[in-house]
């Protein structure tokens, strides 16, 4: 990886005014067998803080993976 996986993240948020482009940090990620909990740093268009909580029946086997593979590169 040749960027900061904390850095430069671009999450797309639906919000009451239709879906949005925000940037963020990520803080955390907090892995566990039947659910992933991912902690961001929200730094545009405002502050604050972000937590998504992906439980495992909700994605298809290859999205958990990926899931899987960003918590053991950010746990590292």
């Amino acid at each position: 990886l040749r960027q900061r996986l904390d850095k430069q993240w671009q999450l797309l948020v639906r919000t009451g005014r239709g879906d949005e482009l925000w940037h963020a940090q990520l803080l955390t990620v907090h892995r566990y067998p039947w659910v992933i909990i991912i902690n961001f740093k929200i730094t545009a268009p405002y502050r604050k803080p972000l937590s998504i909580t992906v439980f495992r029946d909700q994605v298809n086997s290859e999205n958990w993976r990926a899931l899987n593979v960003l918590a053991n590169t950010v746990m590292e």
